[in-house]
């Protein structure tokens, strides 16, 4: 443990990390649950049994479960990845976060994996949207690549590096 009252830059970082490390984590089992369901649901026949109904009563309807489906089989593998992905950088933030409120040195090193995996899953997962068609999904981004640029700056500050450098 360090010495000293910890930089209240430090503490803004590691609530942050605490507080989006959660969300992420909640988020990424719940994306990956649902990206698995519309894996599931598409490789399963369940679509094309509702397709044939749906073709002899309405052909602007089945136009539409054919083009959902499309949607669906593009987008579950997609969202189960990049879920799963931000379920583990949820966990390492919450780490990060935790031992940065108990000023150990580990935190600056759980707080860079953090930061710079949240930055690549956002950017990859806004790539990879626009590849499947999806379009391009900014808010995702900003939140993904924007929080962990502001914890970067707080960790940046001197007194923090200082304060982390004394620490065990």
């Amino acid at each position: 443990m360090a010495e000293g009252t910890r930089p209240g830059g430090a503490t803004a970082a590691g609530v942050l990390e605490i507080v989006f490390g959660a969300l992420g984590a909640i988020g990424g089992l719940m994306g990956a649950l649902a990206g698995a369901l519309a894996t599931a649901v598409t490789g399963s026949g369940i679509v094309g049994a509702a397709m044939a109904d749906v073709k002899a009563a309405d052909a602007t309807a089945a136009a539409a479960l054919n083009e959902a489906s499309g949607m669906l089989s593009t987008i579950g593998p997609i969202l189960t990845i990049s879920s799963l992905l931000m379920l583990a950088l949820g966990v390492v933030g919450l780490i990060a976060g935790i031992m940065l409120m108990a000023s150990k040195k580990a935190g600056i090193n759980f707080s860079q994996i953090y930061i710079w995996g949240s930055i690549a899953v956002s950017v990859i997962t806004f790539v990879l949207t626009i590849v499947a068609g999806q379009g391009p999904n900014i808010v995702g981004l900003l939140l993904g690549a924007v929080v962990p640029v502001i914890i970067f700056i707080l960790l940046a500050n001197q007194a923090v590096k200082d304060f982390y450098a004394k620490a065990a």
